[in-house]
């Protein structure tokens, strides 16, 4: 039924002009006529002969027999194909508009800390960009609201990490169908960390269906900071400046034909803050490949040292996570000779190859007893035991009180300790007072600077064979 206010009215005038319009007003002189594309005519009713309702609206007839689905599927194709100045259509790709999921800017740090400019992706230019044979858009912070033009969520290596006040999840609309959804990014801080979850992407459909992707870390997402390569995606380092930072583009097949609502972005929290720069659609792309043996989460096992399906202190002793104990202890005392302990565990490195393993030996086989352990119980009943400690390690077992303490002991019986790398951030809460005591400072993000320092004992055992020209200025890592 069609009430009055959307009925068609047939009018006949006196000149034998007809109209079949709506009326959007009327009074006992005038009668206001509604006339397609927004124009009006005004009638004056003493030149009216006729008028009659029609049966039928303005609108078309036959919906009904679509069905409910089917009526939501017509809507959303018809939003698909209206191209709103924040979208763009190039060929068979849609180019998603993000602002309203955007949680960062690349003109600031993304992941360690908000004030280190080189903690973050350095494009080398805005706007429609090209990798692997799909167009992107890449906004520039300059001009986007709030400077606000990637997607970082909730991760990090350690407590206090930037990039763990970003939101969990973000939505970005879709309203359309798609056969393909194509990423630009597929990097994060710290995001090299082996099968932890990454990113989970959830494709909503409007009929409520909904078809979910977990990406992992080591396999389909890599670390920015650097150039290494995970199986799962391709490198989309082109699109960058400079050296040392990378991004990267996957993509995922919808299995579906129906209209998507929405993609729904969201992380685990883990190690890893992943990153999202663009989103594009493909619609009636080639046909999606069968689903793979290895298109679902990283077997146990399969990558050896690799697994994160437990606690640490259960994991294989060359995983790089674990902190399980290596049963080493010192020989018995020997005179003159030092006994050192090597002690580390946590994220972003391969502890028991490097700091435990290669280190350990380089001392040992300089004359000195050593042992070394990713365990803290271990560390505990060898530290008493050693006359240098050499720490490396960020792992939350080593900003227990027990840990603390022990350091303290050590320190205060007027024994020697080296702080390595991990063992100088910030990973504990400054209520520790470790980072006051121990590093006087600490480090929140990598950079480089330059030093110019002055050799006052060339014939020092320790520059033998180092050329003169390279002593005056020396460029190193450094942390700030």
């Amino acid at each position: 039924m069609v009430d009055d206010e959307h009925r068609t009215w047939n009018i006949k005038m006196k000149d034998g002009t007809q109209y079949s319009a709506l009326i959007g007003s009327e009074n006992p002189t005038f009668v206001k006529l509604k006339l397609p594309a927004g124009q009006t005519a005004e009638l004056k009713v003493a030149d009216i002969v006729s008028r009659e309702r029609s049966p039928n609206s303005l609108m078309p007839e036959g919906f009904e027999a679509l069905g409910a689905e089917g009526l939501r599927n017509v809507i959303a194709y018809l939003r698909s194909v209206a191209i709103s100045p924040e979208g763009e259509t190039v060929g068979r790709f849609r180019l998603l508009d993000l602002r309203a999921a955007f949680t960062a800017s690349t003109n600031t740090g993304l992941y360690a800390n908000k004030e280190a400019k080189r903690d973050t992706l350095p494009f080398a230019q805005f706007g429609k960009v090209e990798s692997n044979g799909v167009p992107y858009k890449v906004v520039d912070p300059k001009t986007a609201k709030d400077g606000l033009n990637v997607i970082v969520l909730k991760g990090g290596a350690f407590k206090g990490a930037y990039s763990k006040s970003f939101a969990q999840k973000v939505e970005i609309p879709v309203g359309s169908v798609a056969n393909r959804i194509h990423f630009l990014g597929a990097v994060g801080g710290w995001g090299a960390h082996g099968d932890a979850i990454a990113m989970i992407a959830e494709v909503h459909f409007l009929s409520g269906k909904v078809q979910k992707k977990i990406f992992y870390g080591g396999v389909d997402f890599a670390d920015y900071n650097g150039t290494g390569d995970v199986p799962r995606s391709k490198s989309a380092r082109q699109l960058l400046t400079g050296d040392g930072r990378q991004v990267r583009t996957h993509w995922i097949p919808v299995e579906s034909n129906e209209i998507i609502d929405k993609l729904v972005l969201s992380s685990a929290d883990t190690e890893i803050a992943p990153t999202t720069v663009a989103v594009t659609i493909e619609i009636g792309g080639p046909p999606n490949p069968p689903a793979g043996k290895d298109d679902g989460a990283p077997k146990a096992g399969k990558k050896k040292g690799k697994a994160n399906d437990g606690p640490s202190d259960l994991l294989p002793k060359d995983n790089p996570k674990t902190t399980q104990a290596f049963g080493q202890a010192f020989a018995p005392r020997k005179a003159g000779q030092l006994r050192v302990l090597f002690a580390g565990a946590g994220s972003s490195h391969n502890f028991p190859a490097f700091f435990l393993g290669t280190d350990a030996l380089t001392a040992k086989a300089a004359g000195y007893d050593v042992a070394s352990t990713p365990n803290l119980k271990e560390t505990l009943a060898l530290l008493p035991q050693a006359d240098l400690f050499v720490f490396s390690g960020n792992h939350g077992q080593f900003g227990t009180p027990e840990f603390q303490k022990a350091i303290r002991d050590f320190a205060a019986a007027g024994k020697g300790i080296v702080l390595l790398h991990a063992a100088t951030w910030y990973n504990w809460p400054l209520e520790t007072k470790y980072n006051d005591e121990f590093v006087c400072g600490g480090s929140r993000n990598h950079g480089h600077s330059d030093f110019t320092f002055t050799v006052t004992k060339p014939e020092h055992p320790i520059m033998k064979g180092v050329p003169p020209p390279s002593l005056s200025m020396t460029r190193v890592i450094t942390s700030s």
